[in-house]
C-alpha cells in the first residue's frame, strides 16, 4: 500500500519554470479546499490550538479509511511532529469529501512527480538525439505547446478545454512516434559480433548504430516529452483514474518496443559527452516498475480494495478556523 502525501509545500522545480509556478498554483488552490474540509471537523481546531505553532506536523489516516472509529463513536487521527507521535486526536464528525479532496490532492503530487522523472530521462536523451523536423513528432510538439497555452488562461473553462484539446494531440502524436520507435529499435544492428560482421569493417557497423539509434532517441525523447506532459494534463484536469489507466498503457507501450535491446544496441554508439548512449534506455528500464507499481496501487477504483493512505502537513495556525472553515 502507498501513502498519498499532500505536502506543506511540494518541490516542483525539476520542471521548466512556467510549468513549476502553474502547477504550484494549482496545488495551492486544491490544498486549500482540503485545508477548508479539515477546518469543518469538530474537535480539530481545539486540538490544533494545543500544538506547537512553530512546528510542522502531519494528520496521519492509516489505512486508507477517513479516520478510525472507536468503541466511543468517535474518530481517530494521530498527529505527527519532529518527534513523531505528538497527539491522538478525537473527531465527532467527518465530512464524506474529505478523503475525496486529499486522495486528488496527494494524485496531483504523485503525478507531477512521475512528470519531473520523466522529465530527467528525457533531458538525457536530448544531446543524444538528431534534428527534429518529422511530421510524427511534430504532433507531440504541437500537444506540448497545446497545453504550455493553455496554462496562460485566466478563465477555468476555457483553460479546461485547451487542456483537453492538448490531450487528443498528445494521443495521436505518441501513438504514431512509439511505433516509430520500435521499428527503429529493431532496426538498429545488433552488438553481438557475426560471420557476416566480419566481412564489414567495424566502423561501418558503428556508423550504421549511430544513424539509426539517432533516429531512435528522437522518437524516445519525443515519446518521453509528450507522456510527461500528458501526466501534467490529467494532473491539471485532475483526472486521476485516466490517467492511471493511460500512463499504465502508455509505459508498457514504450518498454514494448524492446528497451533492452536498444540499451545493447546503443553501446555500439561513439561515447562523446557526459551521458553514455545506453544511459537513458537503462534508467527508463530500472524505473519503470516503480512508475506502474505507484499508479496501480495509488488510484484504486474498486472500493472492495486496500485504499492508500493519507498523510497532510499542516502548520497550526493553517487549522485554527470557526465552525465554518474560515481562518481567524
Amino acid at each position: 500500500m502507498t501513502t498519498a502525501v499532500v505536502p506543506y509545500n511540494p518541490d516542483y522545480s525539476d520542471l521548466e519554470k512556467t510549468h513549476t509556478d502553474f502547477h504550484l498554483r494549482q496545488f495551492k488552490q486544491s490544498r486549500q479546499s482540503l485545508l477548508s474540509e479539515l477546518r469543518c471537523l469538530s474537535g480539530l481546531p481545539e486540538v490544533v490550538r494545543s500544538l506547537n505553532q512553530d512546528t510542522l506536523y502531519k494528520l496521519v489516516v492509516p489505512d486508507g479509511k477517513l479516520l478510525q472509529q472507536g468503541k466511543d463513536g468517535l474518530f481517530r487521527g494521530v498527529f505527527y511532529g519532529d518527534q513523531g507521535i505528538d497527539q491522538h486526536a478525537k473527531f465527532a464528525e467527518v465530512r464524506p469529501s474529505l478523503m475525496e479532496i486529499a486522495k486528488t490532492v496527494g494524485s496531483q503530487v504523485l503525478l507531477i512527480s512521475i512528470a519531473m522523472q520523466l522529465n530527467r530521462i528525457e533531458k538525457m536523451v536530448e544531446n543524444l538525439s538528431i534534428e527534429i523536423h518529422r511530421d510524427r513528432i511534430a504532433e507531440i510538439y504541437s500537444g506540448v505547446d497545446q497545453f504550455e497555452k493553455a496554462m496562460l488562461f485566466q478563465d477555468a473553462p476555457h483553460r479546461v478545454n485547451a487542456i483537453l484539446n492538448a490531450v487528443q494531440t498528445l494521443h495521436t502524436g505518441l501513438r504514431k512516434t512509439i511505433a516509430e520507435l520500435g521499428s527503429r529499435i529493431a532496426e538498429a544492428p545488433d552488438p553481438e559480433n557475426s560471420i557476416r560482421y566480419h566481412l564489414v569493417p567495424w566502423h561501418n557497423k558503428t556508423k550504421t548504430a549511430a544513424k539509426v539509434m539517432g533516429l531512435a532517441y528522437e522518437s524516445f525523447q519525443a515519446s518521453l516529452l509528450g507522456i510527461k506532459t500528458l501526466t501534467e494534463c490529467y494532473a491539471a484536469l485532475r483526472e486521476m483514474d485516466a490517467a492511471s489507466k493511460t500512463l499504465l498503457d502508455y509505459f508498457d507501450m514504450v518498454l514494448k518496443c524492446n528497451v533492452k535491446a536498444a540499451a545493447e544496441k546503443a553501446r555500439l554508439v561513439e561515447f562523446s559527452g557526459s551521458i553514455a548512449p545506453q544511459e537513458p534506455w537503462e534508467t527508463f528500464i530500472k524505473v519503470h516498475p516503480t512508475l506502474r507499481d505507484r499508479l496501480q496501487t495509488f488510484f484504486v477504483v474498486d472500493s472492495g480494495k486496500q485504499q492508500s493512505a493519507i498523510e497532510i502537513e499542516f502548520m497550526p495556525f493553517e487549522l485554527q478556523g470557526d465552525k465554518d472553515g474560515n481562518l481567524p
